[in-house]
């Protein structure tokens, strides 16, 4: 009789033991609420409303939010059901009216809210000519609300690479490129050293984006300048880089044997006439190590070459 109490004193422990590791483990656990919005990750944003810190949870209806995820609404109601935070109850009816509220139909002359809503609409669309319009039009009438929309548009891997440079060109007009974006701007710097380490700083990042930056570049005044832009395209590899190292080489060969270019080959390749405004645009961070790990391209790219051919 004795030794079966004890045993089941001992059991008992062993029970509060489990569930105290598992209440520190499932407090311990933070997910990256950023990461989660930036890689359009809704699934990963719904079970963080379900998270034991208010704050994780308050951020996730807020991200929710952002990313006009509709599809979200029938947990953002259940997660309002069961939340007890008042703030956190706050964002997350602020982000049902939001994601409920039906789209206005457009004026004859839209108010700045309104178009501010419209641009945001078409960034979130998906679609490449809408995003590279909204991105355009974000830039021309400085629509900073539209920033954190245009850097997550940007950072999903989904967005076609032309809408990508679009947004890039947007948000380093409205000086609020993070610091993989502000490399495209250090590209049209009037210092050919930073010319030099923009070129080579986007081809560690394998920046798929900015195949057409670099193409230009291949044009530059500086010889250094153009072989850090050649060597960017080869690690980039996509197929619109190889036609372009293809074209250079070409290019090398007739200029060796005297032959005159192609009819249609230009003498240089010019920057589009709606990107002279950041012809000189600096960067608006620094451009060192630790700050370019941050970038979840360059995470990516490290992942990707670690793992085993």
């Amino acid at each position: 009789m004795r030794l079966a109490v004890t045993l089941n004193n001992r059991y008992n422990q062993e029970l509060c033991d489990q569930n105290q590791v598992h209440i520190i483990m499932s407090e311990q656990y933070k997910p990256d609420i950023w990461r989660l919005q930036v890689q359009w990750n809704v699934r990963g944003l719904v079970k963080a409303l379900k998270h034991p810190s208010a704050g994780i949870r308050r951020r996730a209806a807020q991200s929710l939010q952002t990313l006009g995820a509709t599809g979200a609404i029938g947990a953002l109601q259940s997660a309002l059901e069961a939340e007890r935070d008042a703030a956190v109850r706050e964002h997350i009816e602020a982000a049902l009216r939001d994601l409920r509220q039906p789209a206005p139909a457009s004026p004859s002359t839209p108010s700045p809210d309104a178009q501010i809503e419209a641009i945001i609409a078409d960034l979130r669309s998906g679609d490449q000519a809408r995003i590279i319009a909204a991105a355009r039009q974000a830039a021309d009438i400085r629509a900073m609300p539209a920033v954190e929309t245009l850097v997550v548009v940007f950072n999903r891997s989904q967005t076609p690479l032309k809408a990508r440079l679009a947004v890039a060109e947007s948000l380093l007009t409205m000086a609020s490129a993070p610091v993989e974006i502000s490399l495209l701007g250090a590209l049209r710097n009037p210092r050919w050293q930073i010319r030099y380490k923009s070129a080579a700083v986007l081809g560690q990042l394998r920046a798929e984006w900015a195949v057409e930056p670099l193409l230009r570049c291949l044009s530059d005044s500086q010889r250094v300048v153009r072989r850090a832009a050649y060597q960017a395209l080869l690690k980039i590899n996509t197929p619109q880089a190889q036609r372009g190292i293809e074209t250079v080489r070409q290019r090398a060969t007739r200029r060796k044997r005297g032959e005159a270019p192609a009819p249609d080959e230009p003498d240089e390749i010019k920057w589009p006439e709606h990107e002279h405004r950041t012809i000189h645009t600096a960067p608006t961070q620094p451009l060192d190590p630790a700050t370019l790990g941050k970038s979840p391209h360059y995470r990516q790219n490290q992942e990707d070459k670690s793992k085993p051919q």
